[in-house]
């Protein structure tokens, strides 16, 4: 077929040789006889043909006039030729879907299924990855933070940066053009001394706007001179909070009450300037710290980093400091690292305790964005889109089967001059009806399929809530509409188009052989090929949910969690030790006393199991052994509990014993006397010489103490050298002056250990770390073991908690065992739900297109059945033909579905958990259920050509 010459419009116009021809002859006619009537007056003959000439003009002026309207003439005609011929391949194709209205709504659903599915999915990792961060120039922004085998932190762990570390690195690079700083912070309060509220806020530096740039909604941001020590008393207000707290009014350059916490004072009241109104879309942007992607909190309240006296300003030993900046144009990111790592350098060599052997890890925001969510939702993509390929080839094996059975209407119109063109283009439009129909119910189901994610997805997604149906959703849903017209439409097209339509009328109503089903077979076994991948996909997630939840956490059932919320110490009545324990006291009877209650604890800041948060680490000394070498120190997580922690959430003791009352008593008399050794100034601190009883985790005794007991074990939660720590409690036995610079703080006394507990899950999926625990009464966790079902107790213990002190306990939350697996394994199961979503569409849809396929088969070897019947093949054999055909594609669909699943597989292996990506169960499974489902499909038309009647069938001829 000569696709030039069928859409050469040249060809149904008059020839513009010809019609220019015919214009030259018309004015040469006229000048002549013009030149004839000037003879006939008398002229010369050549006067004559001068003058017919002036009269005239030139012929070449004729001839551009009849090109010029020869030329809107041909671009008239091909546009109506061309909307002339449009519109009414358009009537035809939807005439023709009329009449098969099962075909064309199985058509339409299924394209709009992939089309809605890709474009939801789309809408999502365009605002969570592909959008730029909200800076001027995202590609250029960087993350920085430093690690030294000196400071209290695992090697594995990312630290902050110290607040001495940052201004070396601002104030020394050479690579940054802007360097900002953020400080998250729980010491900004408002109210009074009756009733403070700690509300969100952070210490950040004038430069985060400047990278961000921020326009405030009233007002100014920060001033450089602001990030300087002793900065005025101003600050920034979110919109929400100008609006909830100010009532929208005019405040900038008035000032507004709060209470800001000072290092070593507590918290100071004072006014401050308001300066600005940040607008209202204003966001943190993400930072990242170990582990853990933080989308920032909605903060209420910024200071300038000036103000800050809440953390270790002139300590480098701890990191509060999370830092963004901006590389100079033409600055590599390695380049940056290489520059700030000869500053580490130099700042080891002057603070060696430190910073010795201290590493900078320079990041892309952009990379850490997509390295957090890219695997994740990558995955979640290529199944979606693998759910569009599938879509795309069982219609396309619809319209080829639905071409077969209309090859003699085909050739019945191309025996009345329908030409090759023609053909192709009408059964083209079709398909572009079925995909623009699709498209736009496509449309619909993404505008959905997005409120469910952003519904049903796990909590702290950045930018997830920001997701929508946006106009660059809509152009990405119309260009996969137009590339799914052309994957379905093409080949139908093409092939209807190249048939000989006298062989099909000579062949009468014998209908098709098997070689003309050929392309139908190839677009199902890429159907079950790609179903299979999914089934695959889906397979392993599950199975990795399973095993996630499966894990031992190590916490007993019935085990209920509340957290609760109290006023800073300096705003409670329960301030102080004493303070604290009352109120713990009061606390524990009042929920021992509820029915149904079998045991209660609390704990401080990382105590609760499941969390996903861990708690404070330090390295340890040991007395009894050398220093190690740097790198190799031991280090340990350390919480704090009150007695009966153990006994509430279950957790057996593997060795020796957890608190007794004479633990208890021993460390409150310690506690006691450090008290008044600082109320009293003097130099009394023989409490340092009593060790502090302690319970550490299986995990801590497997590491520091491997192959030994650990029970009676000393050791010092500090990085100190154990001849130092020897020196120190020496002096202090011999009644020695005290050096207010001693290596020993009160958090540095000896711990003994007296019991080694069962390890905990802290975080799914993470092998518990070292972990050792100290008595402390205060703690705004509580856990309650139910004798009864937990959830019948959440609203008694809300209940009973706040009425033990109403102006001072507010409930925050309430958790069963349960709920905290259920938050932890929320990201996996989430992915596996949506993944076994596609496979069952997938798989679906491949087995209506082998039953379309298998149907249309049968009908075009009616006749062949029919005599094989005649000859006397039993029904058995028939069936089993049919049977076998759909067997062998299913066969060769899953070969090369496997094929794919061992390239594709590999790139998943990070969120997988307990399972290989290779999973032979898993993968032998999936045979199994594609099979089981592809003689599900091939029944029915096994069991119609059962029925075919001979005589019928070759009464057909």
């Amino acid at each position: 077929m000569n696709l030039k010459r069928c859409f050469d419009i040249r060809q149904w116009l008059p020839s513009r040789r010809r019609t220019l021809n015919e214009i030259d002859e018309e004015f040469h006619f006229h000048l002549q006889q013009r030149t004839l009537d000037s003879e006939a007056e008398g002229m010369e003959p050549a006067e004559a043909r001068r003058d017919a000439e002036r009269r005239f003009g030139d012929a070449r002026h004729y001839r551009e006039q009849g090109e010029k309207i020869l030329h809107g003439h041909v671009r008239k005609q091909a546009r109506a030729s061309f909307l002339v011929g449009l519109a009414h391949d358009l009537r035809s194709a939807v005439r023709a879907l009329r009449r098969r209205p099962g075909f064309t709504v199985a058509a339409v659903l299924t394209l709009a299924l992939g089309i809605g599915a890709n474009a939801a999915m789309f809408g999502v990792i365009k605002t969570v990855v592909l959008a730029p961060l909200p800076f001027k120039s995202p590609d250029r922004v960087v993350q920085l933070w430093d690690h030294s085998n000196r400071r209290a932190g695992p090697p594995e762990d990312e630290l902050q940066m110290s607040i001495p570390n940052f201004r070396e690195y601002r104030s020394r690079n050479d690579v940054f053009s802007h360097f900002a700083a953020i400080y998250y912070t729980g010491g900004v309060a408002t109210g009074d001394e009756d009733r403070a509220s700690v509300i969100p806020a952070a210490y950040v530096s004038a430069d985060l706007f400047t990278m961000m740039g921020v326009a405030p909604f009233r007002g100014r941001t920060f001033r450089a001179d602001e990030d300087l020590d002793g900065a005025g008393n101003v600050v920034l207000l979110s919109h929400g909070y100008w609006l909830r707290e100010l009532g929208g009014e005019d405040v900038i350059g008035q000032t507004i009450p709060l209470w800001r916490y000072v290092q070593g004072e507590g918290y100071l009241p004072s006014e401050y300037e308001v300066v600005g109104v940040l607008p209202p879309d204003f966001r943190m942007p993400p930072l990242r710290k170990g582990a853990n992607y933080a989308v920032s909190q909605a903060l209420e309240l910024i200071l300038p980093v000036g103000l800050d006296q809440g953390g270790y300003r002139t300590e480098r030993r701890f990191g509060g400091i999370r830092t963004l900046a901006q590389l100079r144009e033409g600055v590599t990111v390695e380049q940056a690292r290489t520059n700030l790592q000869s500053i580490a350098d130099g700042m080891a060599e002057i603070a060696p305790e430190t910073e010795a052997g201290l590493e900078v890890t320079v990041f892309s925001v952009g990379d850490l964005l997509r390295q957090e969510y890219g695997v994740a939702l990558g995955f979640l993509w290529a199944a979606t889109a693998l759910v569009l390929l599938v879509a795309c080839a069982s219609v396309s094996s619809l319209l080829l089967g639905w071409g077969v059975a209309r090859e003699r209407e085909l050739a019945v119109r191309a025996a009345l001059g329908a030409g090759a063109r023609r053909i192709f283009s009408q059964l083209l439009t079709e398909a572009t009806v079925l995909g623009g129909t699709a498209c736009v119910l496509g449309v619909l189901l993404a505008y959905w399929g997005i409120a469910a994610l952003k519904m049903f997805s796990p909590d702290g997604v950045h930018r997830l809530d920001q997701a929508g149906l946006d106009a660059g959703v809509l152009a990405f849903a119309v260009g996969v509409s137009l590339a799914s017209v052309l994957l379905v439409g093409l080949w139908p097209a093409a092939r209807g188009a190249r048939r000989d339509s006298s062989e099909v009328l000579k062949a009468g109503g014998r209908g098709a052989t098997l070689a003309r089903t050929r392309s139908l077979r190839v677009l199902v076994t890429a159907e079950v090929a790609l179903s299979l991948v999914l089934l695959a996909g889906a397979g392993l997630m599950l199975q990795s949910f399973w095993n996630l939840v499966g894990v031992d956490t190590g916490v007993g059932e019935r085990v209920v969690h509340v957290k609760i919320s109290l006023p800073p110490p300096q705003f409670s009545k329960y301030n102080g030790p004493s303070g604290w324990r009352q109120l713990h006291a009061l606390l524990r009877d009042r929920v021992e006393s509820i029915p149904g209650v079998a045991a209660y604890a609390s704990g401080r800041w990382g105590s609760v199991p499941l969390s996903g948060v861990e708690p404070s680490v330090t390295v340890i000394t040991l007395p009894d052994r050398p220093r190690p070498e740097e790198g190799q120190r031991p280090v340990a997580h350390m919480q704090m509990l009150s007695a009966g922690y153990f006994r509430t959430m279950g957790f057996p003791m593997l060795e020796g014993r957890a608190w007794n009352n004479a633990d208890i008593a021993a460390n409150e008399a310690r506690w006691n006397q450090q008290v008044a050794a600082w109320d009293n100034g003097g130099d009394d601190r023989s409490w340092l010489l009593q060790n502090q009883r302690v319970v550490i985790n299986a995990a801590m005794a497997r590491k520091v103490w491997p192959g030994e007991s650990p029970l009676g074990k000393v050791f010092f939660p500090r990085d100190e050298a154990p001849d130092v720590i020897a020196q120190t409690l020496s002096r202090i036995r011999r009644g020695e002056q005290f050096d207010p610079q001693s290596p020993l703080p009160w958090f540095g006394v000896g711990a003994e250990v007296i019991g080694v507990a069962q390890d905990v899950q802290n975080t799914l999926g993470v092998e518990p770390r070292p972990t050792f625990y100290l008595h402390n009464a205060r703690g705004e966790n509580l856990f309650v073991r139910a004798s009864v079902e937990p959830a019948a107790l959440a609203e008694v213990l809300r209940r009973e908690i706040v009425a033990v002190d109403p102006n001072e306990i507010e409930v925050r939350q309430i958790r069963t065992l349960d709920q905290m697996v259920a938050e932890q394994s929320a990201d996996s199961r989430f992915r596996a739900q949506l993944v076994v979503l596609f496979a069952v569409l997938a798989t679906g849809i491949t087995c209506l297109g082998l039953f379309g396929v298998l149907t249309y088969a049968v009908t075009q070897r009616t006749r062949e059945l029919g005599i094989r019947m005649a000859l006397g093949a039993a029904h058995s054999n028939i069936a089993g033909l049919v049977l076998g055909q759909g067997a062998r594609m299913v066969g060769l669909g899953v070969a090369l579905g496997f094929v794919l699943v061992f390239w594709v597989t590999r790139y998943v292996s990070s969120l997988l958990f307990g399972v290989v990506p290779l999973d032979p169960t898993t993968l032998a499974g999936v045979a199994v259920l594609i099979f089981a489902l592809a003689l599900a499909a091939t029944y029915l038309p096994a069991r119609r050509a059962m029925r075919v009647d001979p005589i019928e069938a070759l009464r057909q001829e």
